[in-house]
């Protein structure tokens, strides 16, 4: 304008013809170039200004920035690539800014691995050629890929072989691009897995020399989850942590790997704990188990204590019901059964004993059988002084009666008839001795045979009817000696006598041969006689007591061929008084058609065979002392078996297995009152275990507490108390861990109560967002990436340190530029080092500032052009051009 001014000027002049229009054109044009000069030196000191305060804030960005070579002023190619530039202001051409852009290459930019691979970084290891801070692996690799940094504190730096190391702190960047496969990082000590479609950052230095990586710390000092938090893989340990534990309402919900509490127990203060959905088994702690609530054992599912050989004891303090009125089931006890106390009472089915013995020998009480028929299938013996006593009807021996031994003969008292009914009674040793009432044998159609000593008759002897009375026979006959009268027939009945010899009593005996032998009055005495007394071999009734004297035997029968012994009263063996109990041995089976078998002191010994009242209609019920089931004890049908009454029961106490139901039948076990596992455990091996009401506790338990393998849902608030730990799964081999509410760490009433939060893998927050109302975020190692974030990152209005390498992929703004309003100033932003803008050979870039650019003294002055031939843009007039056009 002021050229044009001039110009018109000078036209004016010349054309009034005059030198001094012409100076007047030289004054304008002089004027008008001064007033350029100072409006162009006044716009240069602003854009100094501006340009000064720009280059500040990148001197201190700088040293936030990745992958800075700190030997250089500039950046590494491996951070940059040739396309990028920063455009220069007015340069509409130029290109945007991309700080986080990287080729894939040997070593500028980004290393793409062929697979496993080890990388000694200190030396030209990638592709002949040093390598770059950043790995790759290829697109879709077909196996997880495991990459080993080694000597990364003399990292080499520089492109193509260079010796130069870096010095300081550096970052990596590993970046793995496959689909479904893992990218395992190591420096040989410390392991950091990086997740398909994923990148982690880790640092290494050189003034440690340990060649460690440093990756993403997994510390954090307070977590919230909003909206759900899923475990991929690994454990989920809060071992550190000396608070419990809070989970939602929701439950939580084990898809595998289990629940492992180490110590503090799982203590259920409501709701039900219910396994029914597992397949898999139930185990309890080692130490004391409390089931404070009513147990079922579902369906065809076993309960089992101990194992085959090894098994602790089962107590019962209350009733023990197997199976049902209506669902009757088998109990097998393979082994031992101890009834400490109130007995053992099967109310119907009977008992029965198909092995073994059946043995009260240490019982101090009575033994009662059932009120019908009792058959005792093997032999019994009455030990000691002990007595056989049947209270009333008849005693029937099928077999041979035997009262005492050869060497200890013991008598019979029968309080009460004798009949034989076949086979006659038969003293082998001792006598047979009437004290009382009557010998009646006139029922019997046999003959009456003595023994062969001395027959002593202290009575009148008649013989009836038609009988007669033969001494011998007609070829030889003893004398028939009578020290009295001798009467045949009567006054009013005179009968034939017929003595075909001499008839003498003295010796040789007296013999009927036929007609019986009927003995009136007076006694029947052979006790004298050493030989043996017979009688017919028909009916032989003895109406009076029958005395078996000192040692002699009652013997029915013979071994092989015995007739029924029946006594319709009392027998007794052995008397009351020390010494005179005697032994009584059956060798056979001896009922009891009705009455009761009495065992008044003493013990009942089974020493072979059964014991079987599977026929009896009534009780069983053994002594109130200690009573020992040797075998196998079966309880049939529907019937039950019960250890005491309601409010008054003894321990039942099973060292053994206890199977209730069997495979096919299932049986429900009702315990009314706590069941003690003491050792071995509670195993579930089907069916699950339903805690219907009441309180799941092993808290006292020092051992690990295992669900099954399936789904394992606690309904209601989970407490892991004192020091203990949640863990889910194991390290390496972990299942995801969902929680659906809410998860506090710690309790923030007070400040001793915070704890730590260690997460020993990556954490995804995938919802909502993770807030920390209070304490800091701290990453010890690894890296921040919020890159695939669409969203805001925000940092608190406090002071905010960067202290990497920073790239800025967008637009980096300082305080706000829409809506400033007039007057107002933005923060200022102070870069301490050097700024580098593109890279060499690059092209242009620009710099626009929207107000003065100032370069302050001392921070240094405004160079343009390479180092070496560097500009001042001072002001001066020297650099004014060349500033100009640059």
């Amino acid at each position: 304008l002021l050229a044009h001014e001039a110009r018109e000027t000078g036209r004016i002049g010349r054309r009034s013809g005059g030198q001094s229009g012409a100076n007047c054109f030289v004054q304008v044009l002089l004027l008008g170039c001064l007033l350029a000069v100072v409006v162009y030196v006044h716009r240069l000191q602003r854009t100094v200004d501006d340009l000064k305060n720009v280059l500040g804030d990148i001197r201190r960005l700088s040293d936030e920035l990745p992958n800075r070579d700190p030997n250089t002023s500039g950046y590494p190619s491996e951070v940059l690539d040739e396309s990028d530039t920063i455009p220069l202001h007015g340069d509409s051409g130029a290109h945007e800014r991309r700080l986080g852009l990287m080729t894939v290459g040997d070593n500028a930019g980004c290393f793409k691995l062929a697979g496993t691979a080890i990388i000694d970084v200190s030396a030209a290891s990638c592709n002949s050629k040093n390598c770059p801070a950043c790995f790759t692996t290829p697109a879709q690799p077909l196996t997880d890929v495991t990459l080993t940094i080694s000597s990364c504190s003399t990292h080499r730096w520089g492109i193509g072989t260079s010796t130069t190391t870096r010095a300081g702190l550096w970052q990596y960047m590993f970046i793995n691009r496959s689909l479904n496969r893992k990218l395992i990082v190591t420096d040989g000590l410390k392991s950091y897995t990086v997740p398909a479609d994923s990148h982690v950052m880790a640092f290494c230095d050189s003034e440690s020399g340990r060649n460690r990586l440093f990756f993403p710390s997994t510390t954090l000092p307070t977590l919230k989850v909003d909206s759900g938090f899923v475990l991929s893989a690994g454990t989920f340990d809060v071992s550190a942590s000396n608070s419990s534990v809070t989970f939602g309402t929701g439950g939580v919900i084990i898809n595998g790997g289990g629940l492992t509490v180490s110590a503090g127990g799982i203590k259920l203060s409501a709701g039900d704990f219910d396994a029914s959905a597992s397949s898999g088994a139930f185990k309890t702690s080692t130490g004391l188990i409390k089931l404070s609530g009513d147990i079922t054992v579902a369906g065809t599912k076993t309960l089992t204590v101990g194992s085959a050989g090894s098994a602790g004891a089962t107590t019962l303090y209350g009733n023990l019901v197997v199976g049902a009125a209506a669902n009757a089931t088998t109990t097998t006890l393979n082994g031992a059964t101890n009834v400490s106390r109130d007995g053992l009472t099967v109310t119907a089915g009977g008992f029965t004993l198909v092995g073994g013995s059946f043995n009260a020998g240490s019982s101090s009480g009575t033994f009662i059988t059932s009120t019908g028929a009792n058959t005792i299938s093997g032999d019994a013996t009455v030990t000691g002084n002990k007595t056989f006593n049947v209270a009333a009807g008849a005693t029937t021996l099928l077999g041979a009666f035997t009262v005492g031994a050869s060497a200890t003969p013991a008598a019979s008292i029968m309080y009460g008839g004798l009949e034989v009914k076949t086979a006659g009674l038969t003293v082998t040793t001792g006598d047979l001795t009437l004290t009382a009432g009557k010998f009646d044998a006139s029922s019997s159609p046999g003959t009456f045979q003595t023994s062969k000593g001395a027959i002593t008759m202290f009575g009148d002897v008649t013989i009836n009817g038609t009988k007669t009375l033969t001494q011998g026979t007609a070829s030889g006959a003893g004398n028939t000696i009578f020290y009295g009268n001798l009467q045949v027939g009567d006054a009013s009945a005179a009968k034939t006598t017929t003595l075909h010899g001499l008839t003498e009593v003295k010796v040789g005996g007296l013999k009927v041969t036929a007609g019986g032998f009927t003995l009136t009055a007076g006694n029947f005495d052979a006790s004298s006689s050493s030989g043996t007394f017979k009688t017919s071999t028909g009916a032989v009734t003895l109406q009076g007591d029958v005395a078996v004297d000192g040692t002699k035997t009652l013997t029915v029968g013979s071994a092989g061929a015995a007739g029924a012994t029946k006594l319709y009263g009392t027998l007794q063996v052995g008397a009351p008084g020390a010494g005179n109990a005697k032994t009584t041995t059956l060798y056979g089976a001896t009922t009891v058609v009705s009455g009761d078998l009495v065992v008044t002191a003493g013990h009942f010994t089974l020493t072979a065979g059964n014991f079987d009242a599977s026929a009896g209609s009534g009780t069983f019920k053994t002594g109130s002392g200690a009573v020992t089931l040797s075998g196998n004890v079966l309880v049939e049908g529907t019937k039950t078996f019960t250890v005491g009454a309601d409010g008054a029961a003894g321990k039942t106490t099973l060292y053994g297995l206890v199977d209730v139901g069997s495979n096919g039948n299932p049986v429900a076990t009702t315990l009314y009152g706590a069941t003690n596992v003491q050792v071995g455990g509670l195993t579930v091996t089907e069916g699950g275990f339903t805690l219907a009401a009441g309180a799941f506790d092993a808290s006292g338990s020092p051992g690990a507490f295992s669900t099954s393998s399936g789904a394992v849902t606690l309904s209601g608030n989970v407490a892991v108390s004192g020091t203990n730990t949640f863990t889910v799964g194991a390290a390496g081999n972990a299942g995801v861990t969902t929680l659906y509410g809410h998860v506090v760490i710690g309790d923030a009433s007070t400040n001793v109560n915070y704890a730590t939060t260690t997460m020993n893998g990556r954490a995804t927050v995938s919802k909502t967002g993770l807030t920390v109302k209070e304490g800091e975020i701290v990453l010890e190692l690894g890296n921040f990436d919020a890159s695939s974030s669409p969203g805001w990152f925000k940092t608190s209005t406090g002071a905010a340190t960067m202290k990497g390498e920073t790239t800025f992929e967008k637009v980096l703004s300082v305080g706000a530029v829409s809506g400033l309003t007039n007057g107002a100033t933005n923060p200022t932003a102070n870069l301490y080092g050097s700024v580098n803008m593109g890279t060499p050979n690059s092209g242009t870039w620009t710099i626009s500032a929207y107000g003065d650019l100032v370069v302050e003294s001392p921070a240094g002055a405004l160079k343009l052009g390479s180092s070496s031939a560097a500009v001042v843009c001072d002001g001066t007039g020297a650099s004014s051009v060349v500033c100009a056009a640059r």
